[in-house]
Order: C-alpha cells, then sequence, then structure tokens
C-alpha cells in the first residue's frame, strides 16, 4: 500500500520538516525511517501539530515531539529557556507545523496543485492517537536529531 503514496506529495514535507528544524530551531536533522502507519498505532511522542491540507490534494499532516525536543526548539525559536510543555511550547508548536504545512504548500503549487491549508490545531499527551481517514494511508517518517526523535506523519490522497 505504501507504493499507492507518490513521493512527490510526500517529498515536500519532508523537505520543509528538515529546512523549518534546521533554520528556525538550529536543530539538525535527517530522515531514520518511513513506515505504513496501521490504524491501531499510537503517536510515540508527547505532542503534536496537526494541518489539514485541502484542494486536488486531501487530508491531514502531523508534527510530533517528545517533551525534550519540543522544549528545545522553542527554546532555540524564541531565544529563552523553556522546560516545560505549556501554552507558549503549544502555540510555538503548532506555529512550526503551519510552516512546515505552508512550505510544502508552495512547493505543491509550484508543481501545479492547487492547494490549501487549515489552521494549526495541537494535540498534548504521552501516546496520543491522530485519527486519519480510513481510506486513505498514512506514512510516518522519523526523523533522527541530536536531542531525540520526531515523526511526520504524512495522510494524503491527491484527487
Amino acid at each position: 500500500m505504501i507504493k499507492d503514496i507518490r513521493a512527490a506529495l510526500i517529498n515536500p514535507f519532508i523537505t520543509s520538516a528538515v529546512n523549518a528544524f534546521t533554520t528556525m530551531c538550529f536543530i539538525r536533522c535527517e530522515r531514520r525511517s518511513l513506515k505504513l502507519k496501521e490504524r491501531s498505532d499510537q503517536t510515540p511522542g508527547d505532542i503534536s501539530g496537526t494541518v489539514g491540507i485541502v484542494g486536488d490534494i486531501n487530508g491531514i499532516v502531523a508534527v510530533t515531539l517528545s517533551k525534550e525536543i519540543a522544549c528545545c526548539v522553542v527554546s532555540n525559536m524564541i531565544g529563552e529557556t523553556v522546560s516545560t510543555v505549556n501554552s507558549v511550547v503549544e502555540d510555538a508548536i503548532g506555529e512550526l507545523t503551519n510552516i512546515i504545512a505552508g512550505n510544502a504548500k508552495n512547493i505543491l503549487r509550484s508543481e501545479g496543485h492547487n492547494v490549501s491549508i487549515s489552521l494549526p490545531s495541537v494535540l498534548v499527551g504521552s501516546y496520543h492517537v491522530i485519527s486519519t481517514p480510513a481510506n486513505i494511508p498514512s506514512v510516518v517518517v522519523g526523523f533522527n536529531t541530536e536531542i531525540s526523535p520526531f515523526w511526520l506523519e504524512i495522510c494524503l490522497k491527491a484527487d
């Protein structure tokens, strides 16, 4: 089923995530894994930002982080030490997700797709579940950093 998900739809999100983490968060990352998500899989992190994608491509994209890397990301973004997940962290992870999705949207538009993104939503809690449409496969892309891993979940279908 993973072959049904075109790399041309996934790669803009991977590229955008790497760019955002490198330039905005000052954290080097590299892709380490790519797997098809099972419906029963729980999200392995503590906080996720999600954005809906609509147009000739539809679905959802989520960025999931542990508390440790979320606090480091936000500390680097705002220039102040953050050690707990609070409203500042939640807002910043929502904004980071929005930036990743927005940059991917721009890449997809440059390739001729008509897509828009929703406002971000943020989920907090260990091993939370991100529900996606049953008829659209989800790919989970794992990234390594010097702090801890993070994940990008991409659930997209081209019309």
